[in-house]
């Protein structure tokens, strides 16, 4: 869903994702506007954080952000894609956006996976739950959910984080 951050310089970051297209380039993007610190007055129009037109299924989700006291606004989220026979590839993505909202850093995919499977191969993952937080001396701290099954008896699942500096 829409999350909401306070920034420093009393603005909020509003971000969502928005599907569109047909089936079968059914995608979501995840795109985002800042407003003033009265919540309602834009100081950014609409723009998008990615752009999934024309890739297929892809669909981006479940983003998370978090702002650093120097002002750096880190976004994560994850990925899926799906092929024309159904099998998936997910991954988790972060980008950083300036106090203004303007592209810093990214995205960037930060599990790599490249695998592609059904829901139910072990061996390959789902990677979801992307959470965020800052720390007071201006690093993001990322985390992410591992999940496998075979369907039936076996399932596993780890988390994973990642720390990176603001800039």
């Amino acid at each position: 869903g829409p999350v909401t951050i306070g920034l420093p310089n009393g603005k909020y970051l509003y971000a969502w994702n928005k599907y569109g297209g047909t089936f079968p380039n059914i995608y979501s993007n995840i795109e985002y506007t800042l407003l003033e610190n009265d919540g309602i007055s834009t100081s950014l129009p609409i723009t998008k954080l990615t752009n999934n037109v024309g890739t297929g299924e892809t669909y981006d989700f479940g983003q998370a952000v978090a702002v650093t006291p120097d002002g750096p606004i880190g976004v994560i989220w994850s990925r899926q894609n799906y092929d024309s026979n159904g099998l998936g590839n997910h991954n988790i993505y972060f980008a950083t956006l300036s106090s203004t909202g303007s592209l810093l850093y990214g995205p960037v995919n930060l599990t790599n996976n490249d695998l592609w499977g059904a829901w139910d191969d072990i061996n390959v993952p789902s990677f979801y739950s992307p959470a965020i937080a800052a720390t007071d001396d201006n690093r993001f701290i990322l985390g992410w959910q591992e999940y496998r099954t075979d369907g039936m008896n076996t399932s596993f699942s780890n988390v994973w984080y990642s720390i990176l500096e603001s800039s």
